[in-house]
């Protein structure tokens, strides 16, 4: 948790082909812990913070709503 998002994961999703252009993905992390932007094709569209916590929505670069 405190460690930020597991960039390693994220790569094996987009190494296993798992991600489709309707992809969605929720990570939460420590607000005090930077993330990227974003993790190959996935690009940050939103962002909360919520006390410590911070919520992190990721999807892929060039869907759409």
């Amino acid at each position: 948790y405190a460690q930020g998002i597991d960039a390693g994961l994220l790569q094996a999703l987009v190494d296993r082909g798992l991600l489709t252009p309707d992809t969605v993905v929720v990570a939460e992390h420590a607000w005090r812990t930077p993330v990227a932007d974003a993790y190959g094709p996935l690009r940050r569209v939103r962002q909360k913070r919520h006390g410590d916590t911070c919520v992190s929505v990721y999807a892929v670069e060039g869907a759409t709503d």
